[in-house]
């Protein structure tokens, strides 16, 4: 089974010790076949993401 991903984030410094981040991460996989007696599944592996944060240095 084949998996990839793909990620990018943004940090943006509002002080000295504060930065607000924004991330998106992209995530597929192969998609799965199975199949029992007369019935066949299919699955889609993919997801999107967006993630948002503060860090805090001290």
């Amino acid at each position: 089974m084949l998996a990839c991903q793909v990620g990018a984030g943004l940090g943006f410094r509002v002080s000295d010790t504060v930065t607000l981040t924004t991330m998106y991460r992209y995530f597929t996989a192969e998609d799965p076949n199975f199949s029992e007696d007369e019935t066949d599944m299919e699955l889609d592996i993919s997801s999107h993401n967006v993630m948002m944060g503060v860090k805090i240095n001290f």
